[in-house]
């Protein structure tokens, strides 16, 4: 496997508007695998999981692990994250056909950092976001707010039930900033976890899929699910 680099270009477009992509970063060969790997995992999930969810992923799935660790992927982490570079969580999210059901504006880092242990905050934590078919504004394609990882962690308030609760205070500024990240199956979409972002429903006849990876520095004892952090890249 041929590990990619994030050009000078995606660099500062990471540095500027807090995200970039690397296309075709998986082939279609792949991201099918992953899809037929999570047919057989999600009828397996606790009955609190939303439906077609499943969290760690990555410690499921031999092929979900490899490719969390795969140098595709590691490689431009580690121009990201630093010094070193370890696994903070993974997911499969799921948007079923025809459901309406909107992902909240919100920043990852809302959920990462409610911790009293200061050990586990991160300055540089970032996800792989990586749709399983193509993604478009119609069946649930991400938005962001360009820029706005530079902002800190907003205030929020709970809103509706289930995960993106955390949704930040300022909906209006984030409607008017945003812009839509279609995608082809297989590209890899890299964003901070302080960047403001949201999903609407699904409009199409199919299932929406995205294989999702956190990572963090290597410094950060725990991941997301309390276990020793798997550090990839020593620091």
């Amino acid at each position: 496997m041929d590990a990619s680099s994030l050009s000078s270009e995606q660099l500062e477009q990471y540095d500027r508007d807090g995200w970039t992509v690397l296309p075709g970063l998986l082939s279609r060969d792949e991201t099918a695998a992953i899809s037929a790997e999570a047919d057989r995992l999600v009828d397996h999930q606790p009955s609190h999981t939303p439906t077609g969810w499943v969290f760690g992923l990555h410690s499921q799935d031999d092929l979900c692990q490899q490719i969390a660790r795969d140098p595709r992927v590691v490689t431009p982490v580690q121009q990201l994250v630093g010094p070193g570079v370890s696994i903070h969580s993974s997911k499969l999210v799921t948007k079923l056909a025809q459901d309406a059901t909107q992902c909240n504006w919100h920043q990852d880092e809302a959920f990462y950092s409610d911790t009293e242990d200061p050990a586990m905050l991160s300055g540089c934590r970032m996800s792989i976001w990586i749709p399983l078919q193509d993604v478009d504004q119609d069946n649930g394609c991400l938005y962001i707010v360009p820029g706005s990882h530079r902002w800190g962690l907003d205030p929020y308030e709970l809103v509706g039930e289930g995960h993106c609760r955390r949704q930040v205070l300022r909906t209006d500024l984030a409607d008017e900033q945003c812009m839509a990240v279609p995608l082809s199956a297989g590209d890899c979409l890299f964003f901070s976890a302080y960047l403001w972002h949201h999903s609407k429903g699904n409009a199409s006849d199919e299932l929406r899929r995205a294989f999702i990876v956190s990572y963090q520095e290597a410094r950060v004892p725990r991941n997301a699910y309390g276990d020793p952090a798997e550090v990839l890249v020593p620091g």
